[in-house]
């Protein structure tokens, strides 16, 4: 965890993207879906958009979500997002 900026809304939405479902033990539904990591790539891709957008969606009420686009893994197999995304009304 950072030492100060962890209400930001962008840190906030990184680290829902790099939860696993059923991680956070008194709310499981936070988190992208587990299962992607078995499917082929195209498909895998179309899961991680839904996923991505409604765990934000869920769960991040400070905005409303345009785009999301899987950019690349690394070696660690950690995937980096871009997200598009502009504050809710409200």
């Amino acid at each position: 965890m950072r030492a100060s900026n962890n209400s930001d809304v962008q840190v906030c939405m990184d680290n829902l993207l790099k939860t696993v479902k059923g991680e956070v033990p008194y709310s499981r539904e936070k988190g992208i879906k587990r299962n992607i990591v078995d499917l082929p790539s195209d498909a895998a891709k179309l899961q991680i958009v839904m996923s991505a957008n409604e765990c934000i969606d869920s769960y991040e009420p400070r905005v409303d979500v345009r785009k999301v686009r899987p950019q690349s893994i690394d070696e660690d197999g950690n995937l980096s997002y871009t997200i598009m995304a502009e504050p809710r009304r409200q």
